[in-house]
């Protein structure tokens, strides 16, 4: 008996897998040379090939016209390959933080290595998705460089990046920007604030959102911008210096001390400070059949109507014909109404199905059985639905000849379809 137990509790430990990981990297070329090639392995394994955030640590170049690029390549559950090649060959460091993930509520765009870079929209997937940061990951430059790239826009299916250029004729010298987004929900990020460094060792003051119980975050910062003069050599670093009893701790830019007969001068940067999610808690669940109201009655007119006339009315919506409609209902709407009448002509049963229960282990169903006849030729069904987390809800109506059925697309660890209400006519 006990060895089975112990059978048992391995190979449940086999089948384990992660949702998040991280780690370092660094490439130095005078060791590696220009052309960076390295594959990282994961902890553990992943189910699924995760999304991977990268957030520059140390970034040091020495003086002269530069570029290097960046790639993440052949992503799978156990490993993914960095590829960095920097072009100017010029002497380069520069350290990574990465933190994968294999979880839909959050999404991560790449926007790698974009030669003659400019503002620009980019679409994204999940509309309770809204809030972001960004991640400034490689460079290219001619001559001497002043900008930011921030967020200035996200909605529900939309995020809207803007090159800043400060000082008019540099933005000319900048050739290239690799940068990645990661937009979740709203727990993802929490203590989001840009800051401007424009001296060595100054010291930023951050309230550590990891003293609140319950939270599991990773504190790091990522460059959003540079003022920069290529004659110099550029040695940025970072570091916590000072925890103190309130929950708060310091930390500063510095310029790194490096092997060089030369004066290191510190360049300016803007860099966003953030608590990134490593484990989400909040879930989402399925509405909730807050009332079903069925009624029948003899209505001769209502023959001539089409066999399934479903009207939403939150929507000014009304389907009469076969179709897949796909819809968002705004997190605003806390509960709304679905009819659906049912023209008996030709028809003898009508089979439903309405999912009664929101937050059960194993879906709940109740199951109906009406029938048609000569003096009940309508029968009208009255959903109202709520939900619990205010959010959008995207919704699927099947319409069908002889069938009627909605579900709902809920994106957690993974994006699922959950059938709310089915209705077969007989």
């Amino acid at each position: 008996m006990n060895n089975k137990i112990i059978w048992l509790i391995i190979f449940l430990k086999s089948q384990a897998y992660i949702v998040y990981d991280m780690g370092w990297f660094t490439c130095l070329t005078h060791l590696e040379g220009f052309y960076y090639v390295k594959t990282i392995e994961f902890t553990e394994t992943f189910r699924n090939p995760p999304q991977i955030f990268f957030t520059l640590q140390y970034f040091g170049i020495h003086e002269g016209a530069n570029e290097y690029q960046f790639f993440c390549e052949s992503i799978n559950t156990k490993s993914f390959t960095i590829r960095i090649i920097v072009v100017g060959q010029i002497p380069t460091g520069l350290t990574y933080l990465y933190q994968a993930y294999d979880d839909m509520r959050i999404e991560i765009i790449n926007v790698f290595n974009l030669a003659q870079p400019k503002g620009n929209t980019y679409p994204h997937k999940n509309a309770n998705a809204q809030n972001a940061i960004l991640s400034l990951i490689s460079l290219g430059y001619t001559g001497p460089i002043d900008f930011k790239i921030a967020i200035s826009k996200v909605t529900k299916d939309s995020i809207t990046v803007d090159l800043i250029n400060n000082v008019v004729g540099k933005i000319e010298n900048l050739k290239q920007i690799g940068f990645q987004i990661l937009i979740g929900i709203e727990e993802a990020i929490k203590g989001a604030e840009i800051k401007f460094a424009h001296q060595s060792d100054m010291q930023f003051n951050v309230f550590n959102v990891n003293s609140i119980p319950g939270n599991q975050y990773e504190f790091t910062t990522s460059y959003q911008g540079f003022v920069y003069d290529p004659s110099k050599i550029v040695a940025l670093s970072k570091k916590i210096v000072t925890t103190h009893p309130n929950n708060t701790f310091d930390y500063t830019i510095f310029t790194a001390p490096i092997v060089t007969d030369k004066t290191l001068v510190f360049t300016p940067c803007t860099s966003l400070q953030v608590f990134i999610i490593k484990y989400f808690k909040t879930i989402f669940t399925p509405l909730k059949l807050y009332s079903a109201i069925v009624t029948q009655k003899r209505d001769l007119i209502f023959l001539n109507n089409p066999q399934i006339y479903i009207k939403i009315e939150i929507l000014n919506k009304i389907i009469t014909q076969p179709q897949i409609y796909e819809t968002l209902i705004d997190k605003s709407i806390k509960t709304f109404s679905i009819q659906i009448e049912i023209n008996c002509k030709n028809i003898v049963q009508i089979k439903s199905l309405f999912r009664n229960c929101q937050n059960c282990l194993f879906q709940q169903n109740y199951h109906s059985n009406h029938y048609c006849s000569s003096n009940l030729t309508l029968l009208t069904f009255n959903f109202k639905l709520t939900q619990s987390i205010l959010s959008y809800q995207q919704l699927i109506f099947i319409v069908e000849q002889s069938r009627f059925t909605l579900k709902q697309v809920l994106t957690n660890y993974v994006e699922t379809e959950v059938e709310l209400i089915d209705i077969i006519l007989v």
